[in-house]
């Protein structure tokens, strides 16, 4: 039953490892199609927010994908990243009006604390086992 329980975890790993390192390999054009459809639904953009959305997040997605080119250390590379989220959000301000970039604004804290929670809950877990 053991053996099972731990091929069975192995499987898991294996297999979210595979979804994460597929999803670095996509295009930026495929990162940002995905994130302006996210936004689309999240807050209703005509035709030309979309296109707008779609060029910032394209931006977006080319820079984070150059900071992950580089070899240099994760807490590094996270601080290297405030600045590239901190210029997008100004530019949806200008791209959103402003019910739908609070809206978006309101979506973004809620992923983001859902995540640390999860994140937060993995440690602890991981922490009762050892």
């Amino acid at each position: 039953m053991k053996t099972f329980a731990r091929l069975s975890g192995l499987f898991l790993l294996c297999t979210l490892n595979a979804k994460v390192y597929a999803w670095q390999k996509r295009s930026p054009e495929q990162k940002a199609t995905y994130y302006t459809k996210q936004l689309q639904q999240d807050v209703s953009l005509d035709s030309l927010q979309y296109q707008q959305a779609y060029n910032i997040h394209l931006r977006v997605s080319q820079q984070l994908d150059s900071l992950y080119g580089l070899n240099m250390e994760d807490e590094i590379r996270k601080k290297s990243m405030i600045p590239i989220f901190r210029n997008r959000d100004s530019l949806f301000r200008q791209v959103l009006t402003k019910r739908q970039f609070l809206m978006y604004d309101d979506i973004q804290r809620e992923r983001w604390q859902k995540k640390k929670r999860e994140k937060e809950q993995l440690k602890a877990k991981n922490a009762s086992t050892d």
